[in-house]
């Protein structure tokens, strides 16, 4: 088995390690925020203060008023999570963030590597596809295709160590 799709549930069921993280349908919402937004208020320090007060006073959870530790999640945290600092959309600009999606953008670091490099150096997935073995109990893989001739390498993937094998 080459590939695993951990689904949202791996993430989900590890917030004690990994925290709140959005899923895809919270980068979809706030995508559709930064349209609105750009497409309500052409006057950029208006846009900016909109999406100040909806990201730092809507969205933001204040953690002084409970003091349970175990607290209940809200989507609105996902959603918080999803949209990156206002600060970080001042200086990157909001066409940026419209072109390439709040998901670019809400990385801790920028990708490694430039589109340009990619297109270069990059390799084309396009000969296989994700789906599920016809072999009992193989799970998910990668199938080609296309033909290929026995012994070639179909695609580069690391090593991964899975501690407990029963989750998949």
């Amino acid at each position: 088995e080459i590939f695993s799709n951990y689904g949202s549930g791996w993430f989900t069921s590890r917030k004690s390690s990994l925290g709140i993280l959005p899923m895809a349908r919270h980068y979809d919402v706030a995508d559709r925020l930064v349209t609105t937004l750009m497409d309500k208020y052409s006057d950029e320090n208006i846009r900016m203060r909109v999406y100040k007060f909806i990201k730092e006073e809507i969205l933001a959870q204040d953690d002084t008023e409970d003091e349970e530790d175990d607290k209940e999640e809200v989507p609105e945290q996902h959603l918080y999570m999803a949209l990156p600092s206002a600060q970080r959309v001042q200086n990157e600009g909001w066409d940026k963030l419209q072109d390439h999606g709040v998901a670019y953008h809400s990385l801790p670091t920028p990708p490694k590597h430039s589109l340009s490099f990619l297109q270069e150096h990059g390799q084309c997935m396009d000969y296989i596809r994700t789906g599920f073995s016809k072999i009992h109990g193989a799970g998910m893989g990668a199938f080609g295709n296309v033909y290929m001739e026995r012994g070639t390498i179909i695609a580069p993937a690391p090593v991964m160590h899975i501690a407990n094998h029963e989750e998949f």
